[in-house]
């Protein structure tokens, strides 16, 4: 099934997008007049009424008549339950931790971030974020990965796109009085 926002005064309109030529074809059956929705409309109930008229799309006006945007079905979904699922994603992927005892890290984590879950001493002076720290210790963005020693923390990029390191594993070394305590 085709899904197209038919923009003009016609559904001629949308034939050049299709571009195919069709006898007997008459796009007006397949035409649906849009929803409109007051942008004060709460969630669940646009949802239920997206699910009722088998429509995905509405078009969103303010108190005046002024349209304000479109929201989607997939918008919809999102507010209800995306904040939930992304907190969830995004604590599971930015910190794991490898049997070795080393950590693969989401280098975009905030540093202070980072030392409070880890009970870590990352330097937090320099840099916001792992990849931040990296760069300001190498002093260039590494096109192939990387190994350094920042204070007591072997770390090594594993992943660099688009001029960012993205993952880096993370070994935090014993400090020398805490061997001696031993």
């Amino acid at each position: 099934a085709f899904k197209y926002t038919l923009l003009g005064s016609s559904p001629k309109d949308l034939l050049p997008i299709i571009n195919k030529d069709f006898e007997d074809f008459n796009l007006r059956k397949l035409i649906r007049d849009i929803k409109v929705v007051p942008e004060s409309k709460k969630a669940d109930s646009l949802l239920e009424e997206f699910k009722k008229d088998r429509s995905h799309m509405a078009i969103v006006i303010d108190e005046y008549g002024t349209v304000k945007g479109i929201v989607s079905i997939k918008d919809v979904l999102e507010e209800i339950v995306g904040e939930l699922a992304t907190e969830i994603d995004k604590e599971s992927v930015e910190i794991m931790e490898q049997k070795d005892g080393s950590y693969l890290i989401d280098a975009s984590v905030p540093l202070r971030e980072l030392n409070k879950k880890l009970n870590w001493e990352l330097p937090i002076n320099v840099a916001k974020t792992l990849n931040g720290l990296i760069i300001d210790k190498i002093e260039t963005i590494p096109d192939t990965n990387v190994k350094l020693e920042i204070e007591n923390y072997l770390i090594e990029t594993v992943l660099i796109r688009n001029n960012m390191i993205k993952i880096a594993k993370v070994v935090r070394l014993e400090k020398e009085e805490e061997l001696e305590n031993e």
